[in-house]
């Protein structure tokens, strides 16, 4: 230990701390970074020795080790209890926003730190970022004339889910607003005073299904004027934009991108004033940009730079007794407002998770029921008149009656354990389907794993696993006749991308447990249409029809059919003018084209001529069986999650040695394969 005046610990090891970790150590040799300590002692260990420092048991190790000033970043939940624990042993304390999730728990904070001479604040790190410290001097100086409304539009998203226990943001509903509302809303109080009240709305669009809202809107009442914002997990690109409205001018702050834009009120005319504005609104964030960008460059402005200058700022004043960069109290007030909006959130979301009632026993589960298989699977199970309980992330807006959801995320074991109680068979069909290979570990490897656990905790009866033909070596495979449960499976995961990786990983976990004695059953399906499709595929189909003369000619021309002549070039080089010609399809009238078509090119489907005219067949009946011009074989690795072109595959179902199958669950999955999974080409349509 240095004889540095304070000595710095860091309770809560998350992804903050790494931002906490590098400010402190550039205020060395007055600042010592004594180390971390976190719940989580292999998070912590892995942490300290990328960071450079000392990884500790916990909060009374770091004290004993010298530290005399402790960084509060645990979850919100959390801080109080950090903070007054670090108070009465006597350290002064830096919170992470918010102070605390309740007003009485922040107020206790400030108490205990005037009672013991300590200094306590909180890390409202917008207050301290350069763009916000430049518009605040603006304000200040009167540039703006007297503001009189701030809008905030703020665009987030939070880290990859690798599976796990769920992270706070998935696990409370009103966490996103205690997250980045709180920053909206010390702004607002910066700008238009005290808040006297908000009023705000929340919704889920899906824009990440692991939230139970994703949107939030919020009216902000203050004593000098009106604030509004936007918290959005939605909106592509990202943004975070804070526009100030003066009497004199309108301030427009990018914070992603680093620059102002300015338009004022003017002497000159509207026409001309509004011309003058455009013009000083796109120059400055020209001139801003390439500077800001140098600096970060250069290092001078860094991630997190409001957060790094409030630090410094924090210790700076600690050394000289000055009041802390954000006081308690204000801290407090902001915490009140919060609360308000986030536990309304959180009660909303209850009541609604309640409403749904799960039974003791049920004959089937099907995970991933809000993707087009899994509706498949119980549309099917549900006209069979089986009893289905549906795993998924978000509350369906209608609920389908005689169906039990049961909410939650693939990769939470805690979820998956509470679904999979009581089923009897487990048709898993859920999985990723997009992002990069941290959601596909978790939602598809990981997923599965608690699946297998928990059917093996509760011995199912039968756990069916739908895989992909994705798993299977095509580019080995070509020439080697239909694809089968015998073929070799894909030797290079990786370079097929996340999805063929994850779901081969999952395929073999599902093996192995079945080796081992779970009763379970690997489906590969080999095409799956969408239902919602078909109305479509019938209005390309009338199309096709329409300009069926054309895509004809073009055909024989590729294949070199006898009935197409090609025209002999012009001798100067020149394309010959075209002329209408009564025989050449592609330029007849299109009637007198159909009419020909109609004469010399034999229907695709007919049925047999009935007595007394055309009467359609029984109901049932199938359609003659079309044949397929063979398709030629793929010479090289097919892209991600699909078959290369020329093999016939058809589903595989693969049985591991020793695997139990359960018929009637067999013989549902079949039925569904049957009814989603064949290819178009050759399914049967109803005549009409």
């Amino acid at each position: 230990m240095s004889n540095a005046k304070f000595r710095a610990g860091m309770v809560g090891a998350g992804n903050i701390c790494e931002f906490h970790v590098a400010a402190v150590k550039k205020l060395a040799p007055d600042v010592e970074l004594i180390g971390v300590t976190d719940l989580d002692a292999a998070r912590a260990q892995a942490n300290a020795e990328k960071w450079g420092t000392t990884a500790h048991k916990d909060l009374d190790a770091l004290i004993a080790a010298g530290a005399n000033v402790i960084h509060v970043l645990t979850p919100p939940a959390a801080h109080a209890r950090v903070a007054i624990a670090a108070l009465e042993r006597g350290c002064h304390v830096l919170i992470e926003k918010p102070i605390a999730e309740d007003v009485e728990d922040a107020r206790r904070i400030g108490a205990l730190a005037r009672q013991k001479g300590l200094v306590a604040t909180v890390n409202h790190s917008l207050l301290y970022d350069p763009q916000v410290v430049r518009a605040l001097d603006a304000v200040a100086a009167g540039a703006l004339g007297q503001v009189v409304s701030v809008d905030i539009l703020r665009g987030s998203e939070y880290p990859p889910y690798e599976g796990g226990p769920l992270p706070p943001w998935y696990r409370d509903a009103g966490y996103p607003f205690r997250d980045i509302g709180v920053h909206c809303l010390y702004l607002l109080q910066a700008l238009l005073g005290p808040i006297e009240d908000v009023d705000a709305e929340w919704s889920s669009l899906g824009g990440d299904p692991n939230l139970a809202f994703d949107e939030w809107r919020a009216l902000v009442r203050c004593a000098r004027g009106l604030g509004q914002f936007q918290l959005t997990y939605n909106t592509r690109p990202l943004q975070s934009q804070l526009i100030i409205h003066g009497t004199r001018s309108v301030l427009r702050v990018d914070l992603f991108a680093m620059f102002h834009g300015k338009r004022s009120n003017t002497p000159l005319p509207k026409a001309a004033e509004r011309l003058v504005n455009a013009f000083a609104d796109s120059i400055q964030p020209l001139i801003d940009v390439p500077i800001n960008v140098w600096k970060f460059v250069r290092k001078e402005v860094q991630a997190y730079q409001g957060l790094r200058d409030l630090v410094a700022e924090f210790y700076r004043r600690l050394a000289a007794g000055e009041p802390p960069p954000v006081s308690v109290d204000d801290a407090a007030q902001v915490v009140g407002w919060v609360e308000k909006v986030a536990r309304a959130a959180d009660t909303e979301h209850k009541i609604r998770i309640e409403q749904f009632k799960l039974s003791d026993k049920v004959p089937f589960l099907v995970t991933g029921a809000s993707g087009s298989l899994g509706k498949a699977t119980v549309k099917r199970l549900r006209a069979d008149g089986h009893r289905v309980r549906v795993f998924q992330r978000r509350i369906p807006e209608r609920p389908e009656d005689g169906v039990e959801y049961c909410f939650g995320n693939l990769g939470d074991p805690a979820a998956v354990d509470h679904a999979v109680q009581g089923a009897e068979v487990v048709i898993h069909c859920g999985a990723a389907m997009k992002g990069g290979w941290p959601e596909h570990k978790g939602g598809t490897v990981i997923g599965t794993q608690n699946v297998i656990d928990a059917c093996k905790k509760y011995s199912v009866q039968q756990l069916v696993h739908i895989s992909s033909m994705s798993v299977i070596d095509w580019a080995g495979s070509a020439g080697n006749g239909p694809v089968s449960e015998a073929a070799n499976l894909e030797p290079r995961p990786d370079e097929r991308g996340a999805y063929t990786r994850a779901k081969l990983e999952a395929e073999q976990l599902v093996a192995a447990a079945a080796s081992a004695g779970l009763p379970a059953v690997i489906l590969r399906p080999g095409q799956i249409r969408r239902r919602q499709a078909r109305a479509a595929a019938g209005l390309h189909r009338r199309r096709g029809r329409r300009d069926h003369g054309r895509d004809r000619e073009a055909a024989h021309r590729r294949r070199g059919h006898p009935d197409h002549r090609p025209r002999a070039p012009d001798p100067g080089g020149r394309a010959r003018p075209r002329r209408r010609v009564e025989g050449d399809p592609a330029r007849a009238p299109a009637g007198r084209v159909r009419a020909r078509q109609a004469q010399r090119v034999p229907a695709r489907r007919t049925r047999p001529a009935q007595p007394g005219g055309d009467v359609p067949p029984p109901v049932g009946a199938r359609p003659p069986a079309l044949r397929q011009r063979p398709r030629r074989p793929a010479a090289r690795l097919a892209p991600q999650g699909r078959r290369p072109r020329g093999h016939q595959a058809r589903p595989a179902h693969v049985a591991p040695p020793g695997a139990l199958r359960h018929p009637e669950a067999l013989l549902e999955i079949q039925e569904v394969e049957n009814d989603i999974a064949t290819p178009p080409a050759c399914r049967p349509r109803a005549h009409a």
